[in-house]
């Protein structure tokens, strides 16, 4: 009866345990990333890099996002599919090891175009 018992209490752990992965992959803003632009963990990092990386649990819980090694695949399929897109000459904003903010947009003035970006 005792092993039942911490059969269950491990099972209850292992759920409360995918249940804060879920609660915590993606869902929040990076700090680093928000104040300077750069986050140290690039890759991987816990936190969404820009609005576009943002889920919600519901959606970490849907994609199977609820170990560590289940995150890890994630950041290695997305490393991949970087590389290969690079392969072919496609560039995206995290084409380099830190993550970077995207260069402001150029400004127009009359028929010239300016960029904020030295040459």
């Amino acid at each position: 009866m005792e092993v039942m018992k911490s059969d269950a209490a491990q099972s209850d752990s292992n759920e409360a345990i995918k249940h804060i992965l879920a609660e915590r992959f993606k869902t929040k803003l990076c700090k680093n990333f928000c104040a300077t632009g750069e986050c140290p963990y690039a890759n991987h990092c816990m936190f969404a890099h820009g609005n576009t990386e943002l889920r919600t649990c519901r959606d970490n819980i849907r994609d199977g996002l609820v170990t560590e090694e289940a995150i890890k695949a994630f950041h290695h399929q997305q490393a991949v599919q970087r590389r290969a897109m690079m392969r072919i000459g496609l560039t995206t904003q995290y084409s380099s090891d830190v993550y970077r903010l995207p260069a402001s947009p150029p400004t127009h003035f009359g028929n010239f175009i300016y960029n904020d970006r030295v040459l």
